[in-house]
C-alpha cells in the first residue's frame, strides 16, 4: 500500500552509526522496561528503528504492521542440517503483527520482548515446514492483512563483518586492521525496497551500524529524531 501512495519514489538508503554509548543506554532501558529480562541488542535496535519509523513516516494509528524477520531454517529440518556448507538461503520469516497505535504505546523493551517472542513462535519444525509447502505453491509472499505495511529487519551481527583482519595489507605489516565503516546495498532490479534493513554489527569502538530504507522525505526527521534521541 505504500508504493500505492507513493508509486514513484524509490527507497533510499543511508547509514547509520549509533554510538557505543547510546545503545548501552538503549539497552539498559529496555532490559528496566522488562524487569531484567533477557533481550539481545538486536531485539532492542529492531524495536528502536520501528518506533523511529511509525513516527517519521506518519502512518495512521490504526495502520497495521507487519514486522518482518528472516530466521534460519538450518537444523529445523531433516533436508538442511545445521552442520557442513550451504552456498544458497536458507530462511523463512518470522511476523509480529501490531498496530502504529500499539508500538506507539509499547515500551522500548515491551515491544523488543514481543519482537523475541514472534521469532521463538515460527522458529518451529512444524512453522518452517507449512512456510516452505506455502513458498512452493504460491511463492514469495507476504502474510497478513492487505493494507499492512511491511517493515523488514535483518541482524548481520552474526556473521562478524567487522571482524575481519585487514592487517596484512596495512603499510608495514603489523598491527590489527579492522573495518572502520561497512556500506552494504541491495540490487533488487525492478522490485523497490522500503522500510527494510539491517542491523550490520558493532565495530572496533563499540559503536553499532545499522541501514535501511525509507521515503527520501522521511530521512531530515529521522535524523533529527537521532540526533535528540527521542526514541
Amino acid at each position: 500500500m505504500d508504493f500505492q501512495r507513493h508509486p514513484w519514489v524509490d527507497g533510499e538508503d543511508r547509514l547509520v552509526c549509533l554510538p557505543a554509548t547510546y545503545v548501552a543506554e538503549l539497552k539498559a532501558r529496555a532490559i528496566a522496561d522488562v524487569d531484567g529480562g533477557i533481550l539481545s541488542t538486536g531485539d532492542i535496535l529492531f524495536a528502536w528503528r520501528t518506533k523511529l519509523m511509525v513516527e517519521v513516516l506518519g502512518y495512521k494509528p490504526s495502520t497495521p504492521l507487519g514486522l518482518l524477520q528472516p530466521y534460519s531454517l538450518r537444523g529445523l529440518i531433516d533436508t538442511l542440517p545445521a552442520s557442513g556448507a550451504y552456498t544458497s538461503n536458507a530462511t523463512a520469516f518470522a511476523y509480529a503483527r501490531l498496530t502504529v497505535s500499539e508500538v506507539q504505546r509499547a515500551s522500548l523493551g515491551g515491544l523488543a520482548m514481543q519482537l523475541r517472542c514472534a521469532v521463538k513462535e515460527y522458529r518451529t519444525k512444524e512453522q518452517a515446514e507449512s512456510y516452505l509447502g506455502l513458498l512452493k505453491r504460491h511463492g514469495m509472499m507476504a502474510v497478513g492483512p492487505y493494507n499492512q505495511v511491511l517493515m523488514q529487519w535483518s541482524n548481520w551481527s552474526a556473521g562478524g563483518h567487522f571482524d575481519v583482519n585487514f592487517g596484512k595489507a596495512r603499510i608495514g605489516g603489523d598491527g590489527r586492521g579492522s573495518p572502520a565503516a561497512i556500506f552494504t546495498y541491495a540490487y533488487m532490479g525492478r522490485f523497490k525496497m522500503r522500510n527494510a534493513g539491517s542491523l550490520i554489527g558493532k565495530d572496533a569502538d563499540g559503536n553499532v551500524w545499522l541501514n535501511w530504507s525509507m521515503r527520501p522525505g522521511a530521512w531530515p526527521r529521522a535524523k533529527e529524531m537521532i540526533l535528540n534521541k527521542e526514541v
